[in-house]
């Protein structure tokens, strides 16, 4: 899995889509996994405006959401929201937005895994927010799954030597 690298605390997430298109363009990741550190830093609301202004520079966006998130990012922000069986099925119209949400709640890794392969042709970036890395075992088998991997933090709350330790794992 590639980890996008560091990327300023103080972004506006336009800047944050921009870069992380960018980063996109010099090699393909397709599935991204967006990975809290710890509950509450905000990996929901991070993943919303990311997929929201990746949305706006015209690419079709699916985010997968797992651990039920918090709704409240959501409200705000245009989407198109489709069951895992519209998603493993295909079946559907084509989404009237950009951006498309999935709540994967109680979805079995292989089918998870087939509906990633699935999304992979309908999508052209998949955002799958994760559960909190050292809360939920599930979220080491998500991470499996994904191309890259996006630590999300909460500024002035994690310890310095905890993203080294990330990394080695």
């Amino acid at each position: 899995s590639r980890i996008f690298p560091r990327i300023p605390e103080r972004v506006s997430f336009r800047m944050l889509a921009r870069a992380f298109s960018s980063e996109l363009e010099k090699a393909p990741a397709k599935v991204v996994g967006m990975l809290p550190l710890k509950k509450d830093v905000g990996c929901t609301t991070v993943t919303a405006r990311l997929a929201s202004e990746l949305a706006a520079t015209d690419k079709k966006v699916l985010v997968l959401t797992s651990d039920n998130a918090s709704a409240a990012p959501w409200r705000t922000i245009e989407n198109d929201q489709i069951s895992f069986d519209q998603l493993l099925q295909g079946a559907g119209e084509q989404p009237k937005s950009k951006l498309t949400t999935v709540e994967l709640s109680g979805a079995a890794n292989d089918k998870i895994k087939d509906a990633l392969s699935r999304a992979r042709e309908r999508f052209d970036v998949v955002l799958f927010d994760l559960p909190a890395f050292f809360e939920k075992d599930e979220a080491f088998d998500y991470l499996e799954m994904c191309d890259a991997s996006v630590l999300v933090i909460k500024a002035g709350q994690t310890p310095p030597g905890a993203i080294p330790r990330i990394h080695q794992i």
